[in-house]
C-alpha cells in the first residue's frame, strides 16, 4: 500500500513560483516581471489584493481538519491512528517518531488546534450528575 503524498515546504513554494510564473507571464517559458510578493497576493481583495489562497494555508487547514476528526469522530480510521500511533498515550502528548508524513503534519498543526477548541456544556449539563454525589443545580 503506497503512503499519501504529503506537500513539503519546498514543494509548496515550487507550486506557488509556478502559479506565480503563470499568472504574471505572457509567455510558456521566459522572464516575467511580478509586480507583487506571492505573500501580498495572498492577501484578501477587501485588502486591495487578488485574494489568491496560500498553498501553505491551505496544507495547514487540512491536517487541521484531519486532526480534528481524529480527536472528535468515531470512526474506523480514527481507531486505526490511534492503535497505531498513541498506543497508551494521550494523543496530546504523542511525538513523531519518523513514522508517517501525514501523522507528522497532524502532529505539527495539532497545537495550534487544540489551542483553538471551545467547549460548551449541553443544554442538560446541569442536571447531570457528575460528581456522583448530586448536580450542580
Amino acid at each position: 500500500m503506497k503512503e499519501a503524498v504529503v506537500p513539503t515546504k519546498y514543494t509548496i513554494n515550487e507550486l506557488h513560483k509556478i502559479i506565480a510564473r503563470f499568472y504574471w507571464s505572457t509567455k510558456e517559458e521566459g522572464k516575467s516581471r511580478h509586480w507583487s510578493s506571492w505573500d501580498k497576493v495572498c492577501l484578501p481583495k477587501e485588502e486591495g489584493r487578488l485574494g489568491f489562497r496560500s498553498l501553505d494555508d491551505v496544507s495547514k487547514a487540512l491536517f487541521a481538519k484531519l486532526w480534528w476528526r481524529f480527536r472528535t469522530s468515531n470512526t474506523l480510521w480514527s481507531a486505526f491512528m490511534w492503535n497505531k500511533y498513541c498506543k497508551k498515550m494521550k494523543p496530546t502528548e504523542v511525538q513523531w517518531k519518523g513514522s508517517s508524513q501525514v501523522w507528522k503534519r497532524m502532529i505539527e498543526t495539532r497545537d495550534e488546534v487544540d489551542q483553538q477548541k471551545w467547549w460548551e456544556p449541553r443544554n442538560g449539563a446541569w442536571d447531570d450528575n457528575w460528581t456522583k454525589l448530586c448536580s450542580i443545580k
